[in-house]
């Protein structure tokens, strides 16, 4: 979930009836040890991991922080909206779990290639060696690797996140459901990610505050299906 490009979507809903978001991250019943991780990463681990990631592979010549631009910008969004918090604040009820679960296994992952930089990637579990491969990817290969090493990253921190879906508010669970169809479009389409463009449309069309307002997810509703 990390990236998303807005345009022509439809269909866009809100649910209906209420749940109750969990206040604060404490452990989850029968959770992993990664998850918990991942909840309770800071957002200055989470900000420096991915700087410091695309600072060294920002991806052939390009200047840092290259193909990582998007997903940089995509994790200001996160914490600036208030999805992804410090678990102090989460502790107080603001944030995300969900939001923060997913994009900690994506920070997790990114750490772990950074680490093993000696490993190859057939020696590496399939996610980070995905990431390996991307940082040293053949000059015009750089973008797809980029992508497919995110979709494995994203693909995981949803499964591992599943149970955390149901706290969220049903226009959040509709968001979130949306933010992850636009995500497959872009991986698939290769859309740019050394650019600022996906940033900007993203601050431009997503809820600048956690959760979403019912409205809110319709005014969005209204300007995909218009490919604004």
């Amino acid at each position: 979930m990390h990236i998303a490009v807005a345009q022509n979507e439809r269909n866009v809903g809100n649910g209906d009836g209420m749940t109750t978001r969990r206040s604060g991250m404490a452990p989850l019943p029968g959770s992993t040890a990664e998850l918990e991780e991942a909840l309770s990463l800071p957002t200055r681990i989470r900000r420096s991991t991915f700087e410091r990631f695309f600072d060294a592979h920002p991806g052939g010549a390009l200047p840092a922080p290259g193909y990582g631009r998007a997903l940089i910008d995509f994790l200001a969004w996160e914490i600036d909206s208030g999805r992804v918090v410090d678990v102090s604040g989460a502790a107080t009820g603001g944030g995300s779990a969900w939001w923060s679960a997913v994009n900690g296994f994506l920070v997790l992952d990114l750490r772990d290639a950074m680490y093993r930089q000696d490993a190859t990637p057939d020696g590496s579990c399939r996610h980070v060696g995905a990431w390996l491969r991307y940082t040293g990817a053949r000059r015009g290969e750089e973008q797809r690797t980029l992508w497919r090493a995110h979709e494995l990253s994203i693909g995981r921190g949803v499964i591992e996140a599943a149970p955390l879906l149901d706290e969220e508010e049903p226009a959040e669970r509709t968001f979130i459901r949306l933010v992850l169809h636009i995500l497959a479009r872009a991986t698939t389409s290769l859309e740019p990610t050394e650019s600022p463009m996906l940033g900007e449309t993203v601050q431009r069309q997503y809820p600048p505050r956690y959760p979403i307002e019912p409205n809110e997810l319709d005014e969005l509703g209204t300007a995909l299906s218009k490919g604004r």
